[in-house]
């Protein structure tokens, strides 16, 4: 929601995407456009560009619907993206996300259509192919023939979803960064600020996306924890030592407390001055997320 999209962009989050939309129904009327898009009051974003760049995701299997459901939004964000990677069980009973990377073709032909009749750039988000990495490098360069302006690449495959996860493989990154001419952005195994400059350096790739680790700390981009990471990854004392280790111990979990009591306060005043469409569902979601691991020490 837009409240969530601006705390992040306070704490360092340089781009934002939506949550996933559904092409066909945000075209079933406008009450479901203003839940399935939230953005700025149009009185402030005449003036106000405090949430942008934004791109918009929407998933669907039909070129009309997209192409239509596009031109609603293309005036009020930077980039339309196709969602590719959604592994869920609803995304497989509705066709579309991950499930649509075993119909290439038919993933060209909306691509393509969405870049030529798109007034913003056009990006897609795939994940690693079940035939392997050379056909994920394949599949991504057919993506860039159609005219994608990005890529992202989850380095799972569709059956590594959140109840089988496994390993991201950074490697498959790697591989279609190095076959890419456009900007790539590395997505997956990215948990702290750390894992996302380990991914950068890894795989060479342009950008860092994470999803699930900023729903819990919306700081990981913050360019403090940045510079303490690039401290690590070069050598330099980044990180505490362990003198006195019960005692650390104990005034670590008093600031991680801090931080995420912060967050979710700072979060609930955004939420006073935006109020999501959707309600109390979407804000208990957020504040979950980052709450629920004090909540599982002190229930």
């Amino acid at each position: 929601d837009l409240a969530f999209r601006l705390l992040v962009r306070r704490h360092g989050c340089d781009l934002c995407f939506t949550q996933m939309v559904h092409a066909k129904q945000f075209l079933s009327g406008q009450k479901m456009r203003d839940v399935l898009f939230d953005p700025l009051p149009r009185d402030e974003s005449l003036t106000n560009d405090v949430d942008r760049p934004l791109i918009v995701q929407f998933a669907g299997d039909s070129s009309n619907d997209i192409l239509s459901a596009a031109q609603f939004i293309e005036k009020q964000c930077d980039g339309i993206d196709l969602n590719l990677g959604c592994p869920q069980k609803i995304a497989r009973n509705g066709h579309y996300g991950a499930y649509l990377l075993r119909e290439p073709e038919l993933v060209e032909q909306i691509v393509k259509d969405l870049v030529y009749t798109s007034h913003v750039p056009v990006s897609v988000k795939i994940r690693v192919l079940e035939e392997g990495i050379d056909a994920t490098v394949d599949f991504a360069k057919r993506m860039q023939d159609c005219g994608v302006s990005m890529l992202t690449l989850h380095g799972r495959t569709v059956k590594q979803n959140k109840q089988m996860c496994g390993a991201s493989d950074w490697n498959a990154i790697k591989r279609v960064k190095d076959a890419l001419e456009v900007p790539v952005v590395g997505n997956g195994g990215v948990e702290t600020t750390l894992d996302a400059l380990k991914l950068m350096e890894f795989t060479g790739c342009d950008a860092v996306m994470s999803s699930e680790a900023l729903l819990e700390n919306p700081a990981i981009f913050h360019p403090k924890h940045i510079a303490q990471a690039q401290l690590v990854l070069t050598g330099g004392k980044g990180i505490n030592s362990n003198e006195e280790e019960e005692e650390e111990e104990e005034e670590s979990i008093q600031e991680h407390a801090a931080k995420q009591l912060s967050f979710a306060f700072e979060y609930m005043e955004l939420v006073s001055l935006y109020p999501p469409v959707q309600g109390q569902t979407s804000v208990k979601g957020h504040l979950f997320k980052m709450l629920h691991r004090l909540l599982s020490v002190h229930p």
